[in-house]
């Protein structure tokens, strides 16, 4: 019998991680139709756990249908595999019932989240519900053993579960695509099944069927004794717990758990690059740790204490691991600091390093809470002193109750409990609950100071939860967190006493944390959502912001409007209503435009502008179901491997942004220059081209930047230089450009780098980024700490391709403007060939080539002498000519 058995623990570990892969998959098909912002999530992720909550209760009048659970349970797994190759279908069904639905009832606000949760759930039915019903049915087919069932099927299921995370989130996707994996799952639900129908075939209960599932399991105990390990059990008692009291209980305990897990990963997202890799390994610690729990754990205390008490001191376990972790969260500038930063500076930084460092990260923060959660499943199962039919009937009714729970988490926790308490109010409150539930399931058939012991215990730890949002630590990546009085700095961790930047605002959102930096000694701040970088009122963030609403509203005829992708420090938006048209904005996150007064020298009191019109909701979401088109589209995205980010640079993404485009439109876009390797630079210019055949690429020259602006035009780009200079000197316009340095139309117009047949000489046969194979989601975070090699590179091959002035382009020039126009042209070219030497020599010297830079070092600066001998009054690069090589020189002299 026990060849069926693990013929069959196979088949239940490859369900469990068919499941978590489909789940993973779903989630990504779903964003695509609903959007990524916090209700639409909320609303897949419901629809997900809501059909697997009522599935488990189904389990029991399926099991009565069939005539042998093994049966039952290969029928779940055919059920769920061909429904899941079905979904792609039925989801473009019901996008077309969500645009309308949308364009009656608004793209906001109760109705519509209604609407994409039941789509959700009808879109998902049929397979939710049979993930459901798995653990259940599982549970049935090794009833022979009075306590192995439960902790053994979840165990094994869970642990299956961390493959699928594994297995979908790090590699099929990025091999193979989402469509192909979804079909190399349904295979693995395919074989769990074929593997249950051999386990059947293999059972001598398959041929003496009988009608009644807990008849066979009466007979199957009666006639086979307890293995030593059962007898070496304590026995399980009856506790003065009701059945429906432990239903409460432990729909407590899914909400505390799932709710842990979003803090958790709220954390992880500060701490670490918050990629699609992080994620996949933060699910796989959690999952690996819970099946543990239920796997090993579980069966070695059962020998020695009843499941109640197991069920308690679980639960108090979790509240005590989750105090004692937590601390690993203000450790990890450290950490960061000591297997990254420094190897990163020594020039020794490994991919594996980065993700190594963040594996420890996510280990130390979440794997002993959730081992122990591990263990509270099976002893709710157990804690129910009843009779075999009972007992499998309880197995579904207590996983619906903590299913349930998850569901309710999902809806509070990151909806309401984070932006409205916070971060650290809502992990002390998780805590807290985790504790309450220890102590209720304690004190029945206890007394005296055994009685007392557990509630005492859970209180002085309540008050160390309590402490955690009385303090309010903020949380950083790669900087520490001092208080002085009321007010909280950030220090180096590699010069202590170095005060860096003033805290003025650390907020959580319901999708992420918004973090407000102010540098000390001066009036420059910095928007940070979970501590990455996304807005700033210094020079080149400037210059980034500004230029995404006057580049493309120059280059366009007669603009009415343009739609801005983020809304960051709000001085895009406000750049756009200078040109005195309508700007739109499109922000997933309300706390980011939440901390715009805090950024008035940048956006100048936006919100309150007439003009102004913003929109809180996920940008795909947006482009895919509004009826408004808009003159000029600009999205700008700092970091491709963030969250979502990536979806936000598909041919797909970009085919919407064309559908929303009035017919002389102009699509913006802005690309790092930095922190990307060559190849995935092509990447992301690629698919762009590959929508608007007529690109250009744009890099502000005229003063230092890092990043370059993506042109799409409907027709070959034409530039009109009286069009450039009228719209420039409009007064609120010119006043505008002038604070980045732009006093001349020529400086726009020469920012123009690769015309549309160098762009696509760059490009040559790249790939292209799109929904189904997201190659840009899976670039590598070893870039980040390469910044000054991949920006040389990435600059020096677009000035390879660069094969002209683009004079041809031009029209409109007045003749007397011609040699002004060729110095501009020669200023330009220079500046950038000199930048590209300067980070050479930046290279060189990190590397202590001594001599090597200083060669380069001296090629900069006659480079850079040529083009102020062409342009003399150019004080923008004059002044980035001067910082430089103050700078050089000061390096030389310590050399000598």
């Amino acid at each position: 019998m026990w060849r069926v058995f693990a013929i069959f623990l196979v088949a239940v570990f490859l369900s469990g991680a068919s499941a978590l892969s489909l789940e993973i998959l779903w989630q990504r098909q779903m964003f695509l139709v609903f959007g990524a912002s916090a209700p639409a999530t909320t609303a897949v992720l419901t629809a997900i756990f809501t059909g697997i909550a009522f599935g488990s209760l189904l389990a029991t009048p399926l099991q009565r249908l069939v005539r042998h659970p093994l049966m039952a349970f290969a029928g779940i797994e055919l059920v769920i595999g061909g429904w899941a190759l079905l979904v792609p279908q039925i989801l473009q069904a019901m996008d077309h019932v969500y645009v309308e639905t949308a364009h009656h009832v608004g793209e906001s606000g109760v109705v519509l989240d209604i609407v994409r949760f039941l789509l959700a759930v009808l879109c998902l039915l049929p397979a939710t519900l049979g993930m459901g019903a798995t653990i259940p049915v599982a549970v049935a087919v090794l009833a022979r053993s009075r306590h192995l069932p439960v902790a053994v099927v979840y165990g094994v299921n869970t642990v299956g579960a961390v493959l699928g995370a594994l297995l979908t989130g790090l590699i099929l996707v990025r091999i193979v695509g989402v469509s192909d994996a979804r079909f190399v799952v349904a295979c693995g639900n395919v074989l769990a099944a074929l593997l249950g129908l051999r386990a059947a075939w293999a059972s001598a209960a398959l041929h003496a069927p009988t009608n009644s599932l807990s008849s066979d399991i009466s007979r199957q105990q009666a006639a086979t004794p307890l293995k030593t390990e059962e007898r070496d059990e304590v026995p399980a008692v009856a506790v003065s717990v009701s059945a429906r009291q432990l239903s409460v209980l432990y729909f407590v305990a899914g909400y505390v758990a799932l709710g842990l897990e979003v803090v958790w990963l709220r954390f992880l997202g500060i701490i670490n690059t918050n990629s699609t890799v992080t994620f996949s390994l933060t699910l796989a610690v959690y999952l690996l740790a819970m099946g543990l729990g239920s796997l090993a754990v579980y069966p070695l205390l059962r020998r020695i204490l009843r499941p109640n008490t197991i069920l308690s001191l679980a639960n108090f376990a979790v509240g005590l691991m989750a105090l004692l972790t937590i601390p690993v969260i203000w450790d990890a500038p450290q950490i960061n600091y000591e297997r990254i930063t420094l190897r990163a500076i020594a020039g020794t930084l490994r991919l594996e390093d980065i993700y190594r460092t963040e594996a420890i990260l996510i280990a130390s923060l979440m794997f002993l809470p959730a081992l122990f959660m591990g263990l509270v499943y099976p002893a709710v199962c157990q804690s129910l002193n009843a009779g075999p039919e009972i007992r499998q009937r309880w197995i579904g009714r207590s996983y619906f109750a903590g299913t349930l729970g998850s569901v309710a988490g999902i809806l509070t926790v990151a909806g309401i409990l984070i932006p409205l308490a916070g971060l650290h109010a809502t992990f002390a409150i998780l805590v807290i609950m985790t504790l309450v539930i220890s102590v209720v399931t304690w004190i029945p058939g206890r007394s005296g100071r055994t009685r007392a012991a557990i509630p005492a215990a859970a209180v002085l730890l309540s008050a160390w939860a309590i402490s955690i949002p009385v303090q309010s630590r903020p949380v950083l990546r790669e900087f520490m967190a001092r208080r002085e009085g009321d007010v909280w700095f950030e220090y180096s961790v590699a010069n202590p006493d170095r005060k860096a930047t003033e805290i003025r605002r650390f907020r959580a959102g319901m999708s992420g944390t918004v973090i407000i930096k102010k540098h000390i000694g001066s009036e420059e701040h910095l928007v940070y959502v979970d501590d990455q970088l996304v807005a700033s009122t210094n020079m080149e963030a400037r210059v980034d912001s500004l230029m995404l609403a006057h580049l493309p509203l120059l280059l366009h005829a007669d603009p009415h409007s343009e739609l801005t992708v983020g809304f960051g420090s709000g001085g895009t938006s406000h750049a756009i209503t200078t040109h005195g048209i309508e700007a739109w904005c499109v922000e997933i996150e309300p706390e980011v435009p939440g901390a715009a007064d805090l950024l008035k020298l940048q956006n100048f009191g936006i919100l309150e502008n007439p003009r102004f019109h913003l929109i809180l909701n996920d940008a795909r979401d947006h482009l895919g179901i509004t009826t408004r088109s808009y003159d000029v589209i600009a999205t700008d995205v700092t970091n491709l491997q963030y969250k979502q980010n990536s979806s936000l640079y598909t041919v797909e993404y970009f085919q919407l942004m064309r559908d929303r485009l009035n017919p002389d439109g102009i699509a913006c876009a802005w690309i790092p220059m930095a922190a990307i390797s060559t190849e995935e630079l092509r990447i992301l210019m690629h698919s762009f081209q590959e929508v608007f055949p007529h690109a250009t690429l744009w890099y502000m020259n005229h003063t230092h930047t890092n990043f370059g602006i993506l042109i799409g035009t409907p027709e070959p780009l034409s530039i009109n230089y009286q069009r450039i200079q009228d719209g420039a000197s409009q007064p609120m316009v010119a006043e505008n450009l002038e604070l980045i340095g732009i006093t001349d139309p020529m400086q726009i117009i020469h920012s123009l780098m690769l015309d549309e047949e160098e762009y696509r000489s760059f490009c040559g046969e790249a790939a292209l980024h799109t929904d189904n194979n997201p190659v840009l989601e899976f670039s590598s975070p070893l870039t980040f700490y390469q910044y000054n090699h991949t920006f040389r590179d990435n600059l020096d091959e677009c000035l390879k391709h660069q094969q002209s002035q683009h004079r041809s382009l031009l029209k409109n020039l007045p003749p007397e403007m011609e040699s002004t126009w060729a110095a501009h042209a020669t200023a330009s070219r220079k500046f950038s060939e000199a930048i590209v030497h300067f980070y050479g020599y930046l290279i060189r010297r990190g590397n202590n080539e001594e001599f090597q830079a200083i060669d380069v070092l001296r090629d900069a600066m006659k480079i850079a002498s040529e083009g102020m001998n062409a342009l003399p009054d150019d004080p923008s690069r004059e002044q980035f000519y001067k910082s430089w090589f103050e700078q050089a020189d000061s390096w030389l002299k310590s050399q000598q």
